[in-house]
């Protein structure tokens, strides 16, 4: 899968979008806010609608306290949703005008952006520079998460705004091999495999907006036990069609995230990195492997691995990953799931799910 991220310039500010294999989404709640709408009322309509909902996805968009999830809309649906606000119920007569306006034009400033302007439509004006301070402010920040990124998607994506500011400021550009990518360099192996999983889009969860591992493990901790298209089994099934699988122990509560030894999916989302197991390379299970083993009890969070077969992966032994487990990670303790507040789940009706 490839990702284009872009700010694309309109009315004076910037619309967040991503392209994935050519389908363009558009990052909602921004937009919604600027056209002075709630943006929680917004996304309530959308869910309803029976065409808009399935253009919704997610995405994690790169910002100077980190990566965000948002709530992103085909480009598509996303003209639809605008053009079903009535300006008519607005009072605000700037609000009015603004929405008439992304109406009117928004849908086809975005397409062009991503697949060219026709032979007969000028290039619209760059925006320029809100002042050079917030910029060259903005440029460090750029350069922190540079040194904090490491997967060459991101650390692209996070150069090209980097460099389309430096040359507003006049800047040379540092080149990327430069930008240490410092996150994690002493980290041991086992961790930096487990974040780039984490990080990982399995192309299977196309249909669910690409959602990344650690986000579709958050919706199956948010979800309640309950069957159907968005229940607590379907999220058993996503994970097991890209090799994960939820385990938990029955004596000791402890819920898993179990990492098959042998997966399609997996070995796409390890393609090219150091744990995808071709020429007698590391592979990411051995390299899971490496985790310390969990220890004492449930409340003293030591530890981090179990191995064990786990039924829905085939059987296979695999690597499991305590998600509310710690581990001293360059001298500092670290939980393995950084989001995870609590281990609330389903009662269990067997030691795996």
């Amino acid at each position: 899968m490839t990702e284009r991220f872009e700010l694309v310039p309109f009315e004076g500010r910037q619309i967040m979008a991503v392209e994935r294999d050519g389908e363009v989404q558009v990052v909602m709640k921004p937009v919604a806010e600027t056209l002075g709408l709630n943006w929680v009322g917004q996304l309530q309509r959308i869910k309803r609608h029976p065409v808009l909902r399935r253009g919704l996805g997610e995405v994690s968009w790169p910002t100077a306290s980190g990566m965000q999830d948002m709530v992103t809309l085909g480009l598509e649906p996303f003209h639809g949703w605008l053009v079903g606000i009535s300006p008519d119920r607005i009072a605000d007569l700037e609000r009015r005008e603004a929405i008439i306006r992304y109406q009117a034009r928004a849908f086809r400033v975005i397409f062009e952006h991503f697949h060219g302007r026709r032979a007969d439509t000028p290039p619209p004006p760059r925006p320029a520079l809100t002042g050079r301070i917030g910029a060259q402010n903005q440029v460090l920040r750029l350069m922190a998460r540079l040194r904090e990124a490491a997967r060459p998607s991101e650390r692209a994506m996070l150069h090209a705004m980097l460099d389309d500011l430096c040359q507003g400021l006049g800047l040379t550009t540092p080149d990327l091999e430069t930008i240490a990518a410092e996150r994690d360099l002493g980290a041991p192996v086992w961790w930096r495999a487990w974040r780039h999983l984490l990080e990982g889009r399995p192309a299977v969860w196309r249909a669910e907006g690409f959602p990344t591992v650690a986000q579709m493990v958050r919706r199956y901790l948010a979800t309640p036990h309950v069957n159907g298209e968005d229940g607590w089994a379907a999220l058993h099934d996503r994970l097991t069609r890209a090799g994960l699988a939820m385990v938990r122990q029955r004596a000791s509560g402890r819920l898993f995230l179990a990492v098959a030894p042998r997966s399609d999916e997996l070995a796409r989302i390890f393609a090219d990195s150091p744990f995808d197991g071709r020429g007698g390379a590391l592979s990411w299970a051995a390299a899971l492997r490496g985790a310390p083993r969990v220890e004492g009890s449930p409340a003293e969070r030591l530890g981090v691995l179990h191995v064990e077969g786990v039924p829905r992966l085939s059987r296979q032994k695999c690597p499991l990953l305590w998600l509310a487990g710690q581990a001293q990670i360059e001298g500092v303790w670290r939980p393995v799931f950084d989001s995870l507040e609590d281990e609330a789940a389903p009662p269990a009706s067997g030691r795996v799910h």
